[in-house]
């Protein structure tokens, strides 16, 4: 995953982003990569017309 949104934050091209939200809801949203680091990333959501920041974790389904 980490990998996808590096490419997405170099090349500027939006990317389809399925997420968990705080409340346990799934969302499908295309976002433009701005900004990351190894804990959060920060996008624009295009359906939104506004900058959010994502928690990135990395869970393993057992």
């Amino acid at each position: 995953m980490e990998g996808v949104l590096k490419r997405a934050l170099e090349s500027g091209r939006p990317i389809e982003s399925i997420y968990e939200a705080k409340d346990g809801r799934l969302s499908q949203r295309t976002v433009t990569v701005h900004r990351m680091n190894k804990k959060e990333v920060l996008v624009w959501c295009h359906a939104q017309h506004g900058f959010r920041s994502l928690k990135i974790s990395y869970r393993q389904d057992q």
